[in-house]
């Protein structure tokens, strides 16, 4: 019973430690590609009282693609940085690049990960970062549903609506040699939107609109944050 007791204690003790972040081993010939692997969309969502009232949604982002957008914050926040060469890929590897992500872990599962090295090598990249998108239980009203991505899940419980923006990524760096991964990072931004004009499928949000959830969420500050506990920076 002792034993039992101690074994509760430990599971309970370790299941409220963080994980650190293992930095990546560079040196200062160490060379560094990114890829980026996001549909062009934001994922809406809506939690209403009961299951038959949820519902789900996207919005286009006109413009400049969202792959482009991040693959550039973060090939910015790597070359400013100077700790690491930055190799550009000009979007070569996001077209090459298959991912999918596994239903349970949210964790991307790279279908064509031995070409896609090859590809990051031939480029002469020691190191590859790929950034995707994350599904995650929603962390913002306590409700088995989940968030995917970037864009805004809303909440409506007896008439009372409550709605946040998000961007749930995934930031991993292979070793372009092994294809093993040397570091991940989970990156969660948010930004509360009560008050804001109510998503439903006859009121998606526009395109300034779109623009402006996107520009609310800091993802320069979230990416910098990753790439400086993985090393990059």
């Amino acid at each position: 019973m002792k034993k039992i007791l101690t074994l509760l204690i430990l599971v309970v003790t370790l299941s409220g430690c963080s994980v650190q972040t293992k930095k990546v081993s560079t040196s200062g010939a160490s060379k560094v590609t990114v890829a980026v692997a996001l549909p062009n969309q934001l994922a809406l969502g809506t939690i209403g009282t009961t299951i038959f009232s949820n519902k789900s949604m996207t919005a286009r982002v006109s413009g400049t693609p969202l792959t482009t957008r991040i693959r550039n914050i973060a090939n910015k926040q790597i070359s400013g940085a100077g700790k690491i060469q930055l190799v550009k890929s000009n979007g070569s590897l996001d077209r090459a690049n298959s991912v999918k992500r596994n239903g349970w872990s949210g964790k991307p599962e790279i279908q064509n990960k031995a070409a896609l090295m090859q590809k990051a090598r031939s480029l002469g990249a020691n190191y590859l970062l790929l950034i995707t998108g994350k599904d995650t239980q929603e962390p913002f009203y306590g409700t088995n549903g989940y968030i995917n991505d970037i864009g805004v899940i809303q909440r409506s419980i007896f008439g009372l609506k409550r709605a946040n923006a998000f961007a749930a990524l995934n930031m991993h760096v292979f070793d372009t040699a092994t294809g093993n991964e040397a570091s991940t990072y989970y990156s969660l931004s948010k930004n509360p939107r009560d008050g804001k004009p109510w998503i439903t499928p006859q009121n998606l949000p526009k395109t300034n609109e779109v623009e402006e959830i996107i520009a609310g969420l800091s993802l320069e500050n979230e990416i910098s944050k990753g790439l400086a506990e993985m090393g990059l920076r």
